[in-house]
């Protein structure tokens, strides 16, 4: 017998259990419970064709990666571990231990070619606001061994387009000498790359506002919502079944985490969590903006999700005002029973 500190004690059994699992998990089929005709999203490969003229900083891969809607089981020393648990359950059993593994462990990630499409379409977007407009993004599946697959993202940003002038056209002519004074602190110069944030930040500054946090220091505000196939309705009961019909919202500052597709069909049996929504702004209004605007354009039909809910607490005057605590969401639930 293992003594712990803690006083937990491992009994030789309790551990030989233990590892038993944790080799099994390692070596177990990682595309057991992925349906027939399907691939498991093995990983996801970013290739930038850099050509004569090497990158600006702020135009990376780290930059790209989080464009990126769909990524693959976690690893764990190189390993799908979480996967591994979670086949070795038997989903059509919910006593131990084939509950706690599914809830431990991770369902696999199908490959979306919806998905890739859009993430293809996000970079390129991306990549066209930091001034490269003949940017092409393409993606493509590489079937690998036992229904496996890896998505490569193949980028050709192509050469910059940079500022050729800058003009100022003011009609009033005193105020316009008084900017013209002011434009040797102009954060956007000729010869620099087109940038749409450095040009709006520029903007703002003219307008008087403070210039933002310099690239690499903690900026702006983000939201995460996790939308479960509950209804809120009705104490947030499991609403499992059949997504006849799924629309992911995007745009710039919005993430999506998420293994659905249309057709996929929810299990009741282990967590219901499906997807996680996370909207990025420069501050919280912008951010809550941008994150009304993302739930309402994200569809997920002949389900219940708590999507409506989310959109609610993002009306509550408390919310807005931030002014409130971990006690918020009982007060607000009790408000709404009212």
């Amino acid at each position: 017998m293992i003594k712990l500190r803690a006083n937990i004690n491992i009994t030789g059994p309790k551990l030989f259990l233990l590892v038993i699992i944790i080799f099994t998990a390692v070596s177990c089929n990682p595309t057991k419970y992925v349906p027939s005709g399907e691939l498991l999203l093995s990983r996801n490969e970013l290739s930038v064709n850099h050509g004569d003229e090497p990158l600006p900083a702020t135009v990376n891969r780290s930059a790209m990666k989080p464009y990126i809607r769909q990524q693959p089981n976690k690893r764990f020393l190189g390993m799908r571990f979480h996967l591994g648990l979670f086949n070795l359950s038997n989903i059509t059993r919910e006593k131990w231990p084939h509950g706690w593994l599914r809830r431990i462990g991770e369902e696999p990630v199908i490959y979306d070619q919806v998905a890739a499409e859009r993430s293809a379409g996000q970079i390129q977007s991306y990549l066209r606001s930091k001034g490269f407009f003949n940017a092409t993004v393409t993606d493509t599946v590489n079937v690998l061994s036992g229904n496996e697959a890896k998505v490569v993202y193949r980028v050709n940003p192509g050469r910059p387009y940079r500022i050729a002038d800058i003009r100022y056209e003011i009609q009033d002519s005193i105020l316009s000498s008084l900017i013209m004074i002011d434009t040797v602190n102009c954060t956007v110069d000729r010869g620099m790359i087109y940038d749409v944030d450095l040009i709006r930040e520029q903007i703002l500054v003219a307008m008087g506002e403070r210039l933002q946090a310099a690239p690499g220091e903690p900026r702006g505000h983000a939201i995460e919502f996790r939308i479960n196939a509950e209804d809120p309705d009705h104490n947030f009961r499991p609403s499992p079944g059949k997504i006849d019909s799924l629309h992911f919202p995007g745009g710039m500052g919005v993430r999506i985490d998420s293994h659905i597709y249309q057709s996929y069909v929810i299990p009741p049996y282990y967590d219901s969590m499906v997807a996680k929504l996370i909207v990025w702004g420069k501050d919280r209004q912008r951010a809550i903006a941008k994150a009304r605007r993302a739930l309402e354009e994200f569809t997920v039909e002949d389900i219940k999700t708590t999507i409506p809910f989310h959109l609610e607490v993002l009306q509550d005057e408390r919310f807005l005002s931030g002014n409130f605590d971990t006690s918020f969401l009982d007060k607000f639930l009790k408000d709404k029973s009212k």
